[in-house]
């Protein structure tokens, strides 16, 4: 499964740094020192080049919630002003159908932040900032009992999030 890959992938990374030191110093290259220095070193640059990876393909994946979100709020935008030059018959009506679409992108969203969960293992917090981003779509479409679920493993790290985290607890 996936803890036996992340397993193995570590022991890669730990061996790529210890077999480094163990060449140089078996090979009379450098002294015992510098052997555990550049040792480390190997390990060191293994870690970044992974991270860089990494940190290239989460962020394409938010790249693509982001995206979504910013065309359903522009094609919101739009029907509004259409709406603004035309009335539409009902107000009602037309603000229902604005929180159908909202409903609908956000919906879209929430199934894009859902392969980020692949990189649990490999990025620090990356289950805290999916429960986070998560917590802020649930609420645009007033599903506060998942808001709830997530409230645990949510960051609260700007005010915007506190409100809303303090707006749940005053109404448990």
């Amino acid at each position: 499964g996936t803890s036996s890959f992340v397993s193995m992938f570590a022991l890669s990374v730990v061996s790529a740094g210890a077999a480094t030191g163990l060449i140089l110093f078996f090979t009379d290259v450098f002294g015992y020192g510098w052997s555990i220095f550049f040792g480390v070193l190997g390990f060191g640059a293994v870690q970044i080049c992974i991270g860089m990876i990494l940190q290239k393909r989460v962020k394409a994946a938010m790249k693509a919630v982001e995206t979504v979100l910013l065309e359903g709020q522009k094609a919101v935008q739009a029907k509004t002003m259409r709406w603004q030059t035309r009335p539409p018959g009902s107000i009602q009506e037309a603000q229902n159908e604005i929180a159908r679409d909202q409903r609908r992108f956000v919906a879209e969203a929430l199934a894009l932040t859902e392969p980020l969960h692949r990189f649990d293992n490999w990025v620090p917090m990356m289950k805290r900032q999916i429960a986070t981003a998560q917590f802020q779509l649930y609420w645009m479409i007033k599903e506060y009992r998942k808001c709830d679920q997530l409230m645990e493993k949510a960051l609260f790290v700007d005010p915007t999030m506190y409100a809303m985290k303090m707006a749940r607890m005053y109404m448990l």
